[in-house]
């Protein structure tokens, strides 16, 4: 099997697994936020996340072309992005997002996240309640 075959094979298995688990399915999916690895795991995890979402749900959040490769700390960064994203766009409310990360020793994870609406006023719970 090519390397970058199995490699696909795993990350889309790690996605799907993932929206499975979540009850999500890729159509409901508002961002993917991919690692952004340079090269070919770069180019075959961004391949996949258009693949499954589309274009527009994998350039809503920009993260890496500001701040480079951060390695082990990326999924951190990526996650900040989307959530400093999602606050100023009120479409995401609500929606779902995909936060995945795929490195060149072949390890592949992936998260599913909803965001909240506007944040809520100190002492407010979700349901209104105090």
């Amino acid at each position: 099997m090519d390397v970058d075959d199995e490699l696909a094979t795993t990350a889309e298995s790690s996605v799907r697994d993932a929206l499975a688990a979540a009850g999500v399915e890729p159509s409901e999916v508002w961002a993917a936020v991919g690692g952004g690895l340079t090269g070919r795991v770069g180019h075959v995890e961004t391949a996949l996340l258009r693949r499954l979402f589309g274009a527009d749900a994998v350039t809503r959040v920009d993260v890496h072309d500001r701040i480079g490769d951060t390695a082990g700390a990326s999924t951190a960064f990526q996650l900040a992005a989307l959530l400093a994203t999602a606050r100023r766009t009120p479409e995401a409310h609500g929606r779902p997002a995909v936060i995945t990360s795929v490195d060149r020793d072949g390890s592949v994870a992936c998260a599913v996240v909803r965001l909240l609406g506007e944040a809520r006023e100190r002492g407010e719970h979700a349901h209104g309640e105090p």
